[in-house]
């Protein structure tokens, strides 16, 4: 990973970077306006605080400025009659900035979320990846199984 580059968990402060970095990650078709940013700013803080230690945010920052994010996201199963608080997790809105993209920065953020999934004794961590980021998360001990489905909505 480059030198410049430190990955941290996210920091109050650093909501506003935050919500840029998500609006980048979301390749909207318009600019975002100050309004909107500054609302989701707002929205953004708000879900965190009310999700508490079930949203799990990491950063990547060189030089004082975010670069890159990756986040988890903590839910509680239906008990078993011997497993109480069956817990998994979700990595969710990876993003780098595509100058720092390549030198490992990526792989350090997924790899300090599955530090955090592994220390909470959580056992499945899933990640839905595009084709260009699989072989990433492959890499991290992520399969592909054939028995994990999804359904959208029309």
């Amino acid at each position: 990973m480059d030198s410049s580059v430190i990955v941290r968990a996210a920091t109050p402060a650093d909501i506003d970077s935050l919500a840029a970095l998500k609006e980048e990650w979301a390749a909207l078709s318009a600019p975002v306006t100050e309004a909107e940013h500054a609302e989701f700013v707002r929205f953004l803080d708000r879900w965190m605080h009310e999700r508490g230690e079930s949203v799990v945010c990491r950063v990547a920052e060189s030089e004082g400025t975010l670069v890159g994010m990756a986040w988890l996201i903590i839910f509680e199963r239906v008990p078993d009659i011997r497993n109480r608080r069956r817990l998994t997790a979700d990595i969710q809105s990876v993003f780098v900035r595509p100058d720092f993209r390549g030198v490992g920065v990526g792989r350090q953020l997924i790899s300090d979320l599955i530090a955090v999934a592994d220390g909470w004794g959580i056992p499945r961590v899933t990640v839905s990846a595009n084709p260009r980021a699989a072989a990433l998360y492959e890499s991290q001990g992520f399969v592909v199984t054939p028995t994990l489905l999804e359904r959208r909505a029309h």
